[in-house]
């Protein structure tokens, strides 16, 4: 890294330290960032990581989250560019590109002991049954019980091709074909005799329809 980009880098750590006193990041630990799925400032993301990570023996991963085929090239793009704006001597950087479904299961695939999660405050997930969205770090923190670190300041956007009309659509459908199917269910089971077995399997049948609904309203990250 050229001589410049440091000293804007020394200059961004000096700025930081009451942001490493405030959210409580212990030198050499790995720190885990969750890399935006839309457009960001890298440089500016790379900076505060850089800061964050305050002095001693220190380790980053940089994790990004591919959904498909489409978006892999821009991904591993972005996560070489951040590696080679955050890395310097006594920092060590990698990165690592994952195919979960949500950032949830991709952070619990590759948590070590003592890992710490950092994500920008404006990344969310969706809420029960994509009811509105929360903050990704309150999702994170619920799910894996890991110190979750927010970074102010940093404008996220919406990843391109995200259609939240058509995921509306698409949990709508699923919803009602569930519905639809214990339905039907229901309607074969009420031609049967009325004794203590049929009651048992009706009983049955709506608590799995209750679970089926309620894992496919799941949040996502």
């Amino acid at each position: 890294m050229a001589i410049d980009s440091h000293n804007r880098l020394a200059a961004a750590a000096a700025g930081a330290v009451t942001e490493r006193a405030r959210v409580g990041w212990t030198p050499g630990r790995r720190l885990v960032v969750l890399v935006p799925e839309g457009p960001f400032d890298e440089a500016a993301l790379a900076r505060q990581v850089w800061a964050l990570a305050g002095a001693g023996p220190r380790r980053v991963l940089y994790l990004g989250l591919s959904r498909g085929a489409a978006d892999e090239a821009l991904a591993r793009r972005r996560l070489a560019s951040l590696a080679a704006l955050t890395r310097d001597d006594g920092l060590s950087v990698s990165t690592r590109l994952a195919t979960e479904p949500n950032w949830l299961r991709a952070a619990r695939a590759i948590r070590q002991p003592g890992d710490e999660l950092v994500c920008a405050a404006g990344q969310t997930a969706p809420r029960w049954g994509l009811f509105g969205r929360r903050p990704l770090s309150v999702v994170l923190a619920a799910g894996l019980g890991l110190p979750v670190h927010e970074i102010t300041g940093l404008a996220v956007e919406p990843a391109p091709g995200r259609s939240r009309a058509r995921a509306w659509l698409s949990f709508w459908l699923g919803a009602a074909a569930i519905v639809a199917f214990f339905f039907w269910l229901d309607v074969r089971l009420g031609q049967l005799p009325d004794n203590p077995a049929r009651m048992a399997l009706v009983a049955l049948v709506v608590v799995a329809e209750f679970a089926l609904l309620g894992w496919w309203a799941r949040p996502a990250g």
